[in-house]
Formats: structure tokens, C-alpha cells, sequence
């Protein structure tokens, strides 16, 4: 059994995502970032970042999977669409996601253009946008 595929099994019974540190129980001889990238690209896990410790979670692609999109904007779209109708706010998208401020505003921003999410104004407060589906808007 090769390796992406003992990570993928495992992902299958552990739908939270496995934490980075235990990846290399996985690899046989392989090294740990050469099969989590084969894995990366071919769309089958995503990678979100862990809350505490600094390492990352892996897990399987979550949602709606669009063609048009490159992997930091399905992975920041994949959780927009995990907050349904109650949207998410700009910082939480950071923090989960793991990337770089300016590298996430020009996601969201392609995203925006893409007509596939939507900033809107949250209430009781004049600074914070929250970010949410174009579908889920329509369904309110």
C-alpha cells in the first residue's frame, strides 16, 4: 500500500483531519512533504492550519469542488461554504487558513470577481465584513 493511500484511509476515518506531527507514520520511507504535495495536487486533501503548536492539519477536501479555482482559493472557498448561511469572518479565514494576509485579500478578491462569495456589512458594526456564499445568500 503506498503511502498517499494509507493518508487517505486514515483521512476517510478521521474526518477532522490528522495534525501534521503524525504524518510519518503513514510515509513507509518517503519523505513526509513529497507525498503530502503529491496529495495536494491531485485535490484530494486540503491543508488547513492547526489552532495551536504551529503545524497544520490535513484533511479530505471538504464542499463544493470548482475547476476554475487554484488551491488556495478552494481551500479559502471550502470554508466560506463550511459556514453556511452565517458566514465567516475575514480573520477567523486567516487564522484557518494559514495564509499570508495579502496572499488571502487577492483570494478573496478573485473570489469576489469570480462572483463567488460576497463581502457583506456585519451588524452593530462599522469595521467587520463578513464573508458568505453567493448561494447562500439567495437561499435567506
Amino acid at each position: 500500500m503506498t503511502s498517499e493511500a494509507k493518508i487517505l484511509a486514515a483521512l476517510k476515518e478521521a474526518p477532522d483531519g490528522i495534525p501534521s506531527n503524525q504524518l510519518k507514520e503513514f510515509c513507509n520511507n518517503e519523505p513526509v512533504d513529497k507525498v503530502v504535495n503529491k496529495l495536494l495536487g491531485s485535490r484530494a486533501v486540503e491543508m488547513v492550519s492547526a489552532d495551536a503548536g504551529g503545524g497544520f492539519l490535513l484533511r479530505l477536501t471538504k464542499g463544493t469542488q470548482l475547476t476554475d479555482l487554484t488551491a488556495e482559493e478552494q481551500l479559502v472557498f471550502s470554508l466560506i461554504e463550511e459556514s453556511s448561511t452565517k458566514g465567516i469572518w475575514i480573520k477567523e479565514i486567516r487564522d484557518r487558513s494559514g495564509l499570508p494576509e495579502t496572499q488571502m485579500k487577492r483570494v478573496l478578491k478573485n473570489l469576489e470577481k469570480k462572483k463567488h462569495v460576497k463581502a457583506i456589512k456585519a451588524v452593530g458594526t462599522t469595521r467587520k465584513l463578513i464573508k458568505k456564499l453567493i448561494q447562500a445568500l439567495f437561499k435567506l
